[in-house]
């Protein structure tokens, strides 16, 4: 979503407004309870923040958090402003998946050497 973000900004000089709108029409993003088209532009910070906290249990509370920043500074500087605030929160999103996905290995090893090991034991069991 932030590299769509940005490329619609850098080259199609969309609004704040526009660039909800298509995030939220896009099948890419549907995913993305919190986009609704129908924000008051003027407010919408507002807005996506109570539809964040609505949905409470979905997104983890560091997700919301960054989500909620992220956003904040949404539509609110130059070009240049919003182009580094969405390299920032893809740099600290990618983070995040890093450490899950060395987290997901980790818990993949120790239940494949669980498995192993009960198996094993069966099979000494059996004999």
């Amino acid at each position: 979503m932030l590299e769509s973000i940005s490329i619609l900004l850098q080259h199609n000089n969309l609004t704040s407004k526009e660039i909800l709108t298509y995030i939220h029409d896009s099948n890419q993003y549907s995913s993305l309870f919190f986009i609704d088209k129908t924000y008051d532009s003027s407010d919408f910070v507002r807005e996506l923040n109570e539809q964040l906290n609505k949905n409470s249990k979905v997104i983890d509370d560091d997700d919301k958090k960054m989500l909620k920043g992220f956003f904040s500074m949404f539509g609110k500087t130059d070009l240049n402003g919003q182009l580094a605030n969405c390299k920032m929160y893809k740099e600290l999103f990618s983070k995040k998946l890093n450490v899950l996905e060395e987290k997901e290995q980790i818990s993949c090893k120790t239940t494949l050497s669980v498995h192993i090991g009960i198996g094993v034991c069966a099979v000494i069991i059996f004999i």
